[in-house]
């Protein structure tokens, strides 16, 4: 279903209301696990740092554990971001599928690839 969505010939003019709510509804959770997955890459990324980064990140700790409250709210305040910002993004994406759906259909014998 998510295949004939994405084809701007059809996209749901062969899907119930009830077929092309689900298919929006992979398509972002599709997208959302792809962010997901490349923000997970990043961060194994930097993870992999010189030595001298360790000795940073050692330093940086100690000085967190004298800090503990005001990381406390950094952290709950980050967290907290995390959410919106996904909560965020899938309203973002919901906007544009039913933009991209509202849209005219292109004709069956067009070139799909230049949409």
């Amino acid at each position: 279903m998510v295949a004939t969505i994405l084809d701007p010939r059809f996209k749901s003019k062969y899907l119930n209301s009830n077929e092309a709510d689900i298919a929006a509804t992979e398509l972002i959770f599709f997208l959302t696990e792809s962010e997901v997955s490349m923000q997970s890459f990043r961060s194994t990324d930097n993870a992999n740092v010189s030595s001298s980064s360790t000795t940073c990140v050692s330093q940086a700790h100690h000085i967190q554990q004298e800090k503990g409250s005001l990381w406390d709210v950094h952290d709950n305040t980050s967290s907290q971001t995390k959410t919106t910002e996904s909560e965020d993004i899938i309203h973002f994406l919901k906007e544009k599928i039913q933009s991209y759906l509202s849209e005219p259909l292109l004709q069956r014998n067009a070139d799909i690839y230049s949409y």
